[in-house]
Order: structure tokens, then C-alpha cells, then sequence
């Protein structure tokens, strides 16, 4: 008789310490840029997730809160976050089906109040094989619970065509690997006093467990 494979189990999470108001940039050429929130003519946000080629000093909708996690057991090689548009309060999330999962902005309760990786706003933030300074964001729900495994890890993608937005896509399946590589950036007008990644400030606080 035939078995079904067991489902992988949600990670159990808290947060830590306090949102970081960050610039979520793309490095290169091709795709060089930050991720920004745009609005429609209304003045209402959009729910998609756009990459920006030139960002005015202080625009306000391009700031992100990131919210990092400690987990139990603890993560190898990431940290768990967050990623909320500070000026809409928009959160990052995944949505749709889990063959065809969508990247979408949305409303949410307070993230510290976050308890579970089932929640389709964590993402699995990794350094890449490129650089520890750059990162992918790999979708918790959309990875299927498995976003450490670049298999499954379903991660923020670019595309070429800046009118387009920021997909799910599956890690080193993109237009390029450089599509979805990023690095973090302070954003301007905080002090760069605690410049010292998030993850590391979590990675100590697990290792004290």
C-alpha cells in the first residue's frame, strides 16, 4: 500500500528584538535597483511588489520594516523575517496555489505577534554562494515549508522590465541568478550605529538557547 509522504512541519518562531527600517536593493546591472511599493492614480497602493531604477532621497515608499525571528529548533544558514513597506504598512507575502504561488502586498495583524512559518509573510532570508552580503528571500509557504533547500525554495524573483513586478520563482530558476540576489541598505536618515546584520544579532540570541 501506497504511503503519502509526510508534510513538513511549520517552524515555530518569535520575534526579536525591533523592526529595521531597511532599502531592499538589487546590485546589478541587469537588474539594479530597489524594491518599491508603487501607487495607483488615486493615491492607493498597489498590491505588487515593484524594482525601482532611481529612488529619490527620502521616498517614503521604498522603506521596509524587517522584522527578524528566532525559531525552535534554530535555522542553519538564515535567518527567519518579515518585510513590511513602512509608509503603506503593506506586508510581503505569498499567495495562490502552491504550483503557482503569487508574490502580493497585503494587510496582517502585528508581525511581532507572528508565532509560525504557516504564516505567508515569513521568508527565509539566506546569504548566497556569491556572497555572504548578498541574500534571497525563499517564501516559507510557497517552498512548502523547505525554503533552506534550492529545490523547493521558491524565492523573490526580478524580472528584466522594470514594469513588471517581483515574482516567486524557484532559487537559481530565475531570468539569472543575479535576479534575485539583494542586499540590505539602511535607509537614509538612521544612524548606521548597529549597522551589524539583523541575522547576527538573531544567530547570537539562538545560540544563547
Amino acid at each position: 500500500m501506497w504511503k503519502l509522504a509526510a508534510l513538513p512541519i511549520p517552524q515555530k518562531i518569535q520575534f526579536h528584538g525591533q523592526p529595521a527600517n531597511r532599502l531592499i536593493e538589487n546590485p546589478f546591472p541587469t537588474y539594479k535597483g530597489t524594491l518599491v511599493q508603487k501607487t495607483r492614480q488615486n493615491g492607493d497602493p498597489k498590491a505588487k511588489v515593484f524594482r525601482a531604477a532611481h529612488v529619490p532621497a527620502g521616498n517614503r515608499d521604498s522603506t521596509v520594516l524587517v522584522y527578524s525571528y528566532t525559531s525552535t529548533p534554530p535555522v542553519t544558514g538564515g535567518t527567519y523575517v518579515v518585510l513590511q513597506f513602512k509608509e503603506s504598512g503593506l506586508y510581503f507575502a505569498s499567495k495562490g496555489r502552491s504550483w503557482y504561488p503569487r508574490l502580493v502586498l497585503q494587510e496582517g495583524e502585528d508581525a511581532t505577534k507572528i508565532t509560525s512559518t504557516a504564516d505567508p509573510r515569513v521568508f527565509l532570508m539566506k546569504p548566497t554562494q556569491n556572497s555572504a552580503k548578498d541574500f534571497v528571500f525563499a517564501s516559507c509557504v510557497a517552498s512548502k515549508q523547505k525554503p533552506d533547500d534550492p529545490s523547493k525554495a521558491r524565492v523573490i524573483t526580478l524580472s528584466r522590465n522594470k514594469d513588471k513586478p517581483a515574482v516567486l520563482k524557484l532559487e537559481e530558476k530565475g531570468p539569472s541568478l543575479e535576479s534575485q540576489y539583494f542586499k540590505k541598505k539602511v535607509a537614509r536618515g538612521r544612524s548606521r550605529r548597529g549597522e551589524q546584520s539583523d541575522e547576527c544579532q538573531v544567530q547570537e540570541e539562538q545560540h544563547r538557547n
